[in-house]
């Protein structure tokens, strides 16, 4: 680890203002303890607590967390302070707004449930502050990751391969009962002539999903451009409760037959080595690929009318759905039939924001999210079969099928459902009992998919960050040059990752997917006339990371005028303005991350 100095002093400007960690504060208030206390020294001297939903009790307690990867050509130091300043400013502006993630989360008490945790903050500036537990910087050498910046720029940013005990302020915490609410690390990569800036965001899981994320990053991009200063008046975070956000809520009967879950949770299934990948499709192909499905159905399907609509994400998760699938076929047919492997799972998880009738849904902050699931018998998907022979080409019709039980699957989703669901959750004497029901409900190590849309999240943010360089627009604009979704390790899992312009435009679209290392060599086959460049995320120098050749679609300068082109057939032939409703099926969820 290299230090981050400056000249004349032992630490950088930023640094001689920023106290120390959160527990070497409370440390000195120790001997204020009462001998025999019950109380830990967070609950006695973290006056203030956050109020956590039934749904934030119910997910996972490990950390979700974001890169956000820029060009940073000068690595002076005097760079590299003027950076860690602005940082510094964009995280004590978003604390002004949610003080609450200057906290930290541990055992909960409750009479009734178990296993519940509790979100404690402190009620004067010190307890508030941006402390070193809280945000870190590190200087990697260029030696120390094995590609040079420039390298991990040719292949796409693959970062999983990446240490997150170096790369990240909250790698896990096994032993501590009580944890930071959120961390930032800075990492400054070093290179020939240049290098990169790469900010690692964790946010614990019980706290944060990825609207919420979206709404700290909005605030924290704010200070980093100077728009907001600290010393500007910020409004704190009013925390709403479910009652306020769904009213009635209490009411609903609790509805525990649905695809979402599976509560006979005594064996859970095993899980085995997995890999991640991150496959690349140009905004032409998944344009086509809905146009297809749309021109498909209309012919063939008399439910689907000039009403109907089927989005890009639709047709991306049907598509992924089936190779994912097809992937695993041999390890399918070979596997007992008292498994009873018969059905296929989908699931993905949905902003639940845009269903709640209360005012002010877009601004809460917490996890305020629903799961849409189906399931569809294997043999609609293909016949498994233990030999090598090849399976027949996926088909239109197919892509087109799945992709509209998927949206019939979203359309489902209605306050009353949402109500049912809080209802169940409320009622668990175990809130963890819900991810464990969902990770044996969705069957993702065998026959299930689970697919999670970032999109629209970060692609685009300005953060006016001093040093950084070309962003993925125009020259200078602020935004990250990728942005990813490190160390995913959930069997099935697809992340559509953050896009410019979310759904629209002609930037490439990212997806991270999870699977074991053979079936994802199958994947990379069954994907190839779809993919234009596949990189292992665990191991960019292995043997399966190579660009995946096509014929069509090469130069991203005519992608733009191909997608306007698929428009105006669609139009001429009566199939209408292709970009209906479009953001309104961009999904957020995260992962469970093992």
């Amino acid at each position: 680890m290299a230090d981050f100095k400056v000249h004349l002093s032992n630490k950088a400007p930023w640094q001689q203002l920023q106290p120390d960690g959160k527990m070497g504060i409370l440390q000195t208030k120790m001997d204020e303890l009462i001998p025999g206390d019950p109380l830990s020294v967070q609950e006695r001297f973290l006056k203030l607590e956050h109020p956590l939903s039934d749904i934030d009790q119910s997910v996972s307690r490990k950390y979700v967390r974001r890169m956000f990867i820029f060009d940073f050509p000068d690595l002076s130091q005097g760079r590299k302070n003027d950076t860690a300043i602005a940082l510094r400013r964009g995280l004590e502006v978003a604390f002004k707004h949610y003080p609450f993630l200057t906290g930290t989360v541990g055992p909960g008490r409750d009479l009734i449930r178990n296993d519940v945790v509790q979100l404690r903050y402190g009620d004067t500036p010190d307890l508030r502050a941006v402390t070193t537990d809280i945000f870190k910087i590190r200087t990697h050498p260029r030696d120390e990751f094995g590609n040079s910046y420039r390298q991990l720029c040719v292949k796409r940013m693959p970062v999983s391969h990446l240490s997150k005990e170096k790369y990240c302020a909250a790698p896990e915490f096994k032993n501590s009962d009580w944890r930071p609410a959120f961390t930032l690390q800075a990492n400054f990569l070093e290179d020939i002539n240049g290098g990169g800036l790469i900010l690692c965001f964790a946010f614990q899981q019980s706290i944060a999903d990825g609207t919420s994320i979206k709404l700290f990053l909005d605030k924290f991009a704010a200070g980093c451009r100077g728009d907001i200063g600290p010393q500007d008046e910020i409004t704190e975070y009013q925390a709403k409760t479910l009652e306020y956000m769904i009213p009635g809520v209490r009411q609903f009967v609790p509805s525990m037959i649905t695809p979402e879950w599976d509560f006979d949770i005594e064996q859970m299934p095993l899980k085995g080595p997995v890999t991640t990948g991150i496959f690349t499709m140009s905004a032409a192909t998944i344009e086509r690929l809905r146009n297809d499905c749309t021109v498909s159905l209309k012919a063939t399907d008399p439910r689907f009318n000039e009403n109907s609509f089927l989005s890009q994400t639709d047709c991306i998760s049907a598509l992924f759905w089936i190779s994912i699938l097809r992937s695993r076929c041999k390890r399918i047919a070979n596997t007992p039939r008292h498994h009873n492997l018969n059905l296929s799972h989908f699931s993905t998880a949905v902003d639940a924001r845009r269903y709640l009738p209360g005012p002010g849904a877009d601004a809460f902050f917490g996890n305020m999210f629903t799961t849409a699931a189906l399931r569809r018998p294997i043999g609609n998907f293909f016949q498994p079969t233990s030999d090598d022979h090849e399976l027949p080409k996926i088909t239109t019709a197919l892509i087109a099928t799945c992709a509209y039980h998927i949206r019939h699957a979203l359309k489902g989703i209605t306050p009353s459902s949402l109500g049912g669901r809080v209802a169940v959750l409320g009622e668990l004497a175990h809130p963890l009992d819900a991810t464990l029901a969902a990770t044996k409900a969705s069957k993702s190590e065998t026959t299930g998919v689970r697919i999670d849309s970032l999109v629209a999240y970060g692609a685009d943010l300005d953060f006016g960050i001093p040093g950084t360089g070309t962003g993925a627009g125009s020259e200078n604009d602020g935004s990250p040059r990728f942005v990813r979704k490190p160390w995913l390790t959930t069997e099935g899992m697809v992340n559509i990752l953050p896009r410019r312009k979310g759904t629209k435009g002609g930037a490439d679209w990212e997806f991270l997917v999870c699977g074991r290392p053979n079936e994802m060599r199958n994947l990379v086959n069954e994907l190839q006339q779809w993919t234009t460049f596949y990189v292992d995320d665990t191991n960019p120098s292995g043997p399966h990371s190579a660009e995946v050749e096509m014929e069509r679609l090469r130069d991203h300068i005519y992608e733009e005028e191909v997608i306007l082109e698929e428009q105006e057939r669609l139009r001429r032939e009566g199939l209408g303005e292709t970009g209906r409703g479009e953001e309104q099926d961009d999904l957020d969820a995260e992962g469970e991350e093992d």
